[in-house]
């Protein structure tokens, strides 16, 4: 059931006084989603039942009052004595229909978009590969590949600096072309 629910989101203090705009800065939004249900509290300030409107960084988040993606509560009283925790939940449905949306990049595209994202929901390398590529690794698994297309047994692999070798049934190795 852990993909229906979010965990319990322990106790996070504030670094700053939060915002007329609903914005608190914190040491962590690490576990915090947006639409989550919060408690900030403060001892000398009312508990507030809030909902995370945005995360903006890893130390920033906006809440409001439950309701619109846009609604902003007044968080300027709560600062550094204060917390922000939530306990665990039921994660909201989103319809299919809005989860095509979201993905659907329009023309020129026109194709379902698979972007890579930090855990913040920050996009990495838009343009450039964020992974290390080994091109040596690279070559030994195209080598591979076509090993197994040819339909050659593919009991051991041996790759040295004077190219790559499997075994055969008999256990001889020979060089793959």
């Amino acid at each position: 059931m852990i993909e229906r629910t979010w965990r319990k989101v322990a106790p996070v203090s504030l670094t700053a006084q939060g915002t007329t705009l609903g914005r608190i800065s914190v040491t962590s939004t690490h576990h915090f989603k947006v639409k989550m249900r919060v408690t900030l509290s403060d001892p000398s300030l009312p508990v507030l039942i809030l909902e995370v409107k945005r995360i903006l960084s890893p130390e920033e988040m906006e809440l409001g009052p439950s309701g619109p993606i846009s609604a902003r509560q007044d968080l300027s009283a709560y600062g550094v004595t204060s917390i922000v925790q939530a306990p665990e939940q039921v994660r909201p449905n989103i319809p299919l229909q809005e989860i095509e949306r979201a993905v659907y990049e329009e023309e020129p595209t026109v194709a379902k978009r698979v972007v890579v994202v930090d855990r913040y929901g920050n996009i990495s390398g838009e343009f450039t590969n964020p992974f290390i590529v080994d091109s040596a690794a690279l070559a030994v698994i195209a080598q591979l590949l076509s090993i197994q297309v040819l339909g050659l047994p593919t009991n051991i692999y041996l790759a040295t600096n004077e190219g790559f070798f499997i075994t055969m049934n008999d256990g001889r190795f020979i060089k793959a072309e």
